[in-house]
C-alpha cells in the first residue's frame, strides 16, 4: 500500500473495513499515536466495529463528522477542489492502473512542487 511515492494509498472501485485497517497500519507503522484524533466521514467502512476496534487498540481517536456539513472538512474538501479542478478536469483516465499512475504524478506535485495559497506560495 505504500507506492513508490512513500504515500500511502488505495484505489479501489470500492473501499471496505479491511482497507481502512490496512490504510491505517500503513499510515501509523512506526510512529507514536497515542491521542492522535482521525476525522472520518461516516463512511460505513469507517463506522465498522473492526475498525472502531483496531483504532482503539491503536489509542487513536476517531472523530466523525456530521453529516452534510461539509465545512467540517475543510482541508479535504479543498483537497478534492484542487484534485477536481487542477486533475480530474484536464486528464482521460482509461483504467484504475492508469488512473493510480497519475494520481501518484499528481500527489508528488501537489505536495512538494506547488506553491500552496495557505503557506503564502
Amino acid at each position: 500500500m505504500i507506492n513508490r511515492t512513500g504515500f500511502c494509498t488505495i484505489f479501489k472501485n470500492n473501499i471496505r473495513k479491511s482497507d481502512v485497517i490496512l490504510l491505517l497500519a500503513g499510515i501509523l507503522n512506526g510512529i507514536k499515536v497515542k491521542g492522535i484524533i482521525i476525522r472520518n466521514d461516516n463512511g460505513s467502512q469507517f463506522l465498522a466495529h473492526n475498525v472502531r476496534d483496531y483504532s482503539s487498540k491503536m489509542e487513536v481517536i476517531q472523530e466523525f463528522s456530521h453529516i452534510a456539513s461539509p465545512e467540517e472538512n475543510g482541508f479535504i474538501e479543498s483537497l478534492f477542489s484542487s484534485l477536481q479542478r487542477e486533475f480530474l478536469n484536464r486528464n482521460w483516465l482509461d483504467s484504475l492502473y492508469h488512473a493510480r499512475m497519475k494520481l501518484q504524478e499528481y500527489f508528488l506535485i501537489y505536495n512538494y512542487r506547488s506553491k500552496h495559497r495557505s503557506l503564502r506560495r
